[in-house]
Order: structure tokens, then C-alpha cells, then sequence
């Protein structure tokens, strides 16, 4: 449906059709593991963010009576290269 929207603030990778949900997908990638988990990046705050610029996306696109929903993609890449 979408990919690199800006709203509200915040910044949501791609927005996809599943059925009737919108699905809002969030990717995040590290080059190995010595950054940490890709998916610690992601806090309340970010998640906050996340959601109100779905929401605002929603509104936009004339899709806020669907169901919506936030997922989360996870890339650790191989360091030993």
C-alpha cells in the first residue's frame, strides 16, 4: 500500500493489506550482534510514536475503520564475513 510514510512525527517503514487489516511493519537491522538486538531499538516511546502515525495514515488514506496493526521485522546481518 505504502512504504516510507511520514506522519505525526514518526516515520513507518511499509503499510501493507492483510484481508481488512492494515498492517503498519517496522524494519530494523543491525550488522551483527555486537550492536545489540534489532529489536531493542524499538521502546515505548517509538511504539507510541509508531501508533500515532498509523493512526494518522489511517485517516488519511480513508482506512481508520479497518483494523490495524504493528509488526515488527527483525535483520541481524552475519558479521563474520
Amino acid at each position: 500500500m505504502a512504504r516510507n510514510i511520514r506522519a505525526a512525527g514518526a516515520e513507518i517503514d511499509f503499510v501493507a493489506i492483510d484481508g481488512e487489516t492494515v498492517v503498519f511493519i517496522e524494519v530494523k537491522t543491525r550488522s551483527g550482534v555486537g550492536a545489540g538486538e534489532p529489536a531493542d531499538s524499538v521502546d515505548g516511546r517509538k511504539e507510541e510514536r509508531m501508533r500515532r502515525a498509523g493512526e494518522a495514515f489511517a485517516v488519511r488514506r480513508r482506512v481508520s475503520d479497518r483494523a490495524m496493526r504493528f509488526e515488527l521485522v527483525a535483520i541481524t546481518l552475519d558479521d563474520r564475513r
